[in-house]
């Protein structure tokens, strides 16, 4: 069986439960009675505190990443057989809101590659510039729970939404111990280490690495979705690759031009 995984907080306080253990143990056993074995003892109550104040902070993780990671995995696996059974062969577009005042981005999946945006309002597209699907994105329900819980602003330019998803990932979400990322020729990159969901990873691409960019996960999908909104552009999910260690996922998006309906 294997253990559960500890978090900063939890390793901290088992070392200081230990340490306390330790000194009451020198104390008892060196049986001296005097200052020293005052200090000991002292000591060994600081350590305790530390352990209880250390363990309160930690926040667990009240279900296993194995399995959170599989939960969305059947969901995307269900639409990008639709897509392909439908002849679909284009990767997941996100598309800013149109419509004044803002609001959530679209994902359209096209039959090849995007050349017009597609008419709002419909699901199945089929014209001549815009044919597809256009969905409600995958990360949407994420996207609306940060935008209302963590005061989310759409960052303005490639360098703001690295940032935003270094805070976002890391210390909102915790999926991830590291967020890196930046300009990679004309697409944006970014690598989430220490990514707790590589299960969910591993069954996508077992059914087809196609899952990936043609109807990304959730932690994905969320990315593309505050890229779109933030500049204001389409954006194209090119590729979405694990490491060979699992510790890792890199996402690539690029901008494309497209002509309005």
């Amino acid at each position: 069986m294997k253990l559960p995984r500890l978090d900063a907080y939890w390793a901290g306080s088992l070392a200081s439960g230990i340490t306390a253990v330790l000194l009451v143990t020198l104390a008892l056993l060196s049986n001296r009675g005097d200052l020293t074995t005052a200090a000991l003892v002292l000591a060994a109550a600081v350590c305790i505190i530390t352990a209880i104040l250390l363990a309160t902070l930690s926040r667990g993780e009240p279900m296993d990443p194995r399995i959170a990671g599989l939960l969305p995995v059947q969901g995307c696996i269900n639409l990008s057989r639709v897509c392909a059974d439908l002849g679909l062969k284009g990767n997941a577009h996100f598309i800013p809101s149109q419509r004044e005042g803002g609001g959530w981005p679209v994902q359209f999946i096209p039959v090849s590659s995007l050349r017009a945006l597609p008419p709002p309002g419909e699901t199945l597209v089929s014209g001549k510039d815009a044919s597809g699907i256009l969905v409600v994105p995958s990360g949407e329900p994420l996207l609306a729970w940060v935008r209302e819980n963590a005061k989310l602003l759409f960052p303005a330019s490639v360098e703001e939404w690295v940032v935003l998803s270094r805070e976002l990932y890391r210390e909102v979400l915790g999926v991830a111990d590291a967020v890196e990322g930046g300009q990679s020729g004309d697409c944006a990159a970014l690598t989430l280490k220490g990514y707790r969901f590589p299960d969910g990873c591993d069954a996508m691409r077992r059914e087809s690495p196609k899952c990936c960019t043609m109807n990304p996960c959730p932690v994905a999908s969320l990315a593309g979705c505050l890229l779109a909104a933030g500049i204001g552009k389409v954006v194209e999910v090119r590729s979405c690759t694990p490491s060979p260690d699992r510790r890792s996922v890199t996402m690539v998006f690029c901008p494309v031009t497209a002509d309005t309906p």
